[in-house]
């Protein structure tokens, strides 16, 4: 003998029975992934708060839903960027009813 060890199939044949089949295990499909999470659209509003002179009067972008503040600028900026082409009225709010 050379130490090794026959297989149960190998003294199955010699016996004349069938060696045993071997069945494949089926895999699992892989679970469905979870649905995406739906985009929450934000809520804002324009608040403008009031000053005694018209300049300092301050523009602030909020988010209804959570109270966080998107963006603050004070007219003189918002004056600025219409100058420049970089705003129009009603940019960057979503004034829904």
């Amino acid at each position: 003998m050379s130490g090794q060890l026959p297989s149960p199939a190998a003294g199955a044949e010699a016996a004349g029975e069938r060696a045993p089949r071997r069945v494949p295990r089926r895999r699992q499909p892989a679970p469905a992934p979870p649905p995406p999470a739906q985009i929450r659209l934000p809520d804002l509003r324009l608040l403008i708060e009031d000053a005694q002179a018209p300049e300092q009067e301050v523009y602030t972008v909020v988010d209804r839903s959570t109270g966080e503040v998107i963006s603050r600028f004070l007219r003189e900026e918002m004056k600025k960027r219409a100058d420049n082409g970089l705003y129009a009225a009603g940019d960057g709010v979503n004034v829904t009813a």
